[in-house]
């Protein structure tokens, strides 16, 4: 499909469809793995034939797509519908800005007067589509735009991401929690479900402490606490976390979720960096210790679980507990080796829709690399595993290449030439390569990807001892 069009031949006349069509006219779906709409295919070859198919012959012919360029210059040429990536020597701190503008210019229009964000954006049809919105992704978003403002600092980010916080902050309910100090918590409840995720409450406490640290504004401290004790309550006296809480039922038994307790391990270790209370930093290592030893569904699960990576990379920053180095290493050699075997796959089918890589995945595993780029310059060494250095220049190699992926998956000045609005399109960054749907949490997953990567190269001290980094503690008094 990348480079073969299909046509129709019948009595001299000719019904054809490009390959840059499949994507341009949205033919390829948005769910799972690309499937050709045979029917809207069919319906444009015949439209372009000119009159009902009797007894067509199918024809293959190869093509060239290109486009011109916004500005000028040579045209690009065009591989799948796409434009080719961007190489990853090319990722420089000059286009990581480029592209995290782009990104947060996005989220902060996709929030509206009253706090939520355009969950979905076809971007094809111009449409927004807010069914099944997930706040638990909206907490993630709005924690997204503290981190670019911080990096940044563009006050339009800042003020969308408090209007998003405050409609955060309506949606948190009380847990009837009777038991001695949890009495008085708060958690996140889902909107489509009656029970309440532990990583919503933890992506939740990310965004409140990043605004706190960026703001230095202590109001929401009382709500941080509220929160804290929530997923204490949840916490076991081995270190597992409940996933769900049931406000007003006993909920049948439910399998871990594999992002849930990193997700609230993570909020609740920025909480002891605001709020330097004990309880914090032990429910964490309770957690951290107790995770080092489980049993994952699948390989693949065991070295993606990049939530507990950010919350190690931080715990052994806070701590000094070295123990955790074995399995970051493991994590890190994981990645690497995962997107090798990818990206091998992309060029071996190299007019395949099907085996592009997504953003979301890829901006999670960029956020890890910048994380433990960090570590490593706080520590001096991370080690080997595998046969592999996990040293700060694999690391960035591997972000680099990450990044390179994840741009080109974004509307840009040129890259948005096929869609209804270019304008409004501009920045989203669609999670499926063969379709054009901007959901919230792709672009969240890739700006902290780019923003990890960015802070790194344009700060050769960042991450080393004396470098400040995550949060800081309020000022209370």
């Amino acid at each position: 499909l990348g480079r073969f069009g299909v046509a129709w031949s019948q009595e001299g006349r000719l019904g054809w469809v490009l390959p840059a069509e499949v994507m341009t006219r949205g033919m390829l779906g948005e769910e799972g793995s690309p499937e050709l709409d045979a029917g809207s295919v069919d319906a444009l070859l015949e439209r372009r034939l000119g009159a009902p198919c009797q007894g067509c012959a199918h024809v293959r012919f190869e093509t060239v797509s290109a486009i011109e360029r916004a500005k000028g210059g040579p045209a690009l040429v065009l591989a799948r519908g796409r434009l080719p990536r961007v190489a990853p020597e090319a990722i420089d701190v000059a286009e990581l800005t480029r592209h995290l503008q782009l990104g947060a210019d996005y989220l902060a229009r996709a929030v509206d007067a009253d706090g939520r964000y355009a969950y979905i954006y076809d971007a094809l049809n111009a449409k927004i589509d807010v069914r099944d919105y997930s706040i638990i992704r909206h907490a993630g978003a709005t924690g997204a735009l503290f981190e670019a403002f911080e990096e940044l600092h563009e006050a339009r980010w800042l003020t969308a991401g408090e209007r998003a916080l405050d409609h955060l902050a309506r949606a948190l309910a009380p847990a009837p929690f009777r038991e001695g100090n949890d009495s008085g918590a708060i958690y996140l409840p889902d909107e489509d479900s009656p029970f309440g995720a532990i990583g919503g409450t933890g992506l939740a406490l990310v965004a409140f402490t990043k605004h706190a640290t960026v703001t230095r504004d202590p109001k929401y401290l009382p709500t941080m606490r509220a929160m804290g004790l929530f997923l204490v309550h949840q916490l076991s006296p081995s270190g597992h976390f409940e996933p769900y809480f049931p406000p007003s039922a006993t909920p049948e038994p439910v399998d871990d979720v594999l992002y849930y307790p990193g997700e609230a391990m993570l909020g609740l270790l920025r909480l002891y960096g605001i709020d330097r209370d004990p309880r914090w930093l032990e429910a964490v290592t309770r957690a951290a210790r107790y995770r080092l030893g489980i049993t994952y569904d699948s390989e693949r699960d065991r070295h993606r679980d990049y939530w507990f990576c950010l919350t190690m990379t931080e715990l052994v920053r806070e701590t000094g507990d070295a123990s955790f180095l074995p399995r970051l290493a493991e994590i890190a050699e994981g990645t690497m080796r995962e997107q090798d075997d990818d990206e091998a796959e992309m060029n071996e089918r190299a007019q395949s829709f099907d085996a592009l890589l997504r953003a979301n995945p890829t901006g999670v595993a960029l956020e890890a690399y910048a994380a433990m780029i960090a570590l490593q310059r706080h520590l001096g060494h991370l080690g080997h595993l595998g046969g592999r250095a996990l040293d700060e220049v694999a690391l960035t190699t591997f972000g680099r290449r990450a990044a390179s992926l994840i741009v080109r998956e974004q509307f840009d000045e040129e890259n948005s030439y096929f869609v209804k609005d270019p304008a409004a399109a501009l920045g989203g960054i669609h999670g499926n390569p063969w379709g054009t749907a901007v959901r919230i949490d792709d672009n969240q997953h890739a700006l902290m990807g780019l923003i990890g990567l960015r802070r790194t190269l344009r700060d050769p001290h960042y991450g080393e001892p004396k470098s400040p980094l995550g949060v800081v503690p309020l000022d209370t008094h």
